[in-house]
């Protein structure tokens, strides 16, 4: 009798612990401002998949398997018109939704470092942080490095 008690106990305990443990992992959403431009984007982090939303809703559902690590999310926003390029390696796309800018995924490489499909346009172009540059993204000012973002949630 006493050893059911303490295995139905020990069952309860473990249940609570696994519940506890799983709680704990939510999306987390990162949020980054540039100022010059007043634009504003976001990174939600989901088990699933991540979400890039850009400053008016647009939204790309994209794979990322590691928290905070962006390499190959590189976006180009176009100075010029509404137009936002992906970068050619951007993570696999799972679904885009556009309400303010067209999306487009690059396939033009211009350059050893910088890409985009509009050479003779001007346009800001970010491109995530991996390593010790986790969480964060450089900015470019049609190829010449600007400087690097942080979430707003760090300040």
């Amino acid at each position: 009798m006493v050893k059911k008690r303490y295995s139905l106990l020990f069952v309860i305990l473990l249940t609570i612990c696994c519940l506890a443990i799983k709680c704990q992992h939510h999306s987390s959403v990162y949020t980054y401002y540039l100022k010059d431009i007043d634009f504003k984007f976001w990174v939600l982090e989901n088990d699933t998949c991540d979400v890039l939303v850009l400053s008016d809703g647009d939204s790309i559902y994209y794979s990322h398997p590691y928290n905070g690590n962006y390499l190959g999310v590189e976006f180009f926003l176009s100075v010029d018109s509404n137009v936002v390029y992906l970068g050619p390696y951007f993570p696999n796309i799972y679904h885009m939704t556009g309400k303010k800018y067209v999306i487009s995924k690059s396939e033009l490489i211009i350059g050893e470092d910088s890409y985009a499909s509009f050479e003779n346009e001007q346009y800001w172009s970010f491109h995530g942080g991996c390593d010790q540059g986790r969480y964060t993204f450089g900015v470019m000012r049609n190829k010449k490095f600007y400087g690097s973002l942080e979430p707003l949630e760090w300040k």
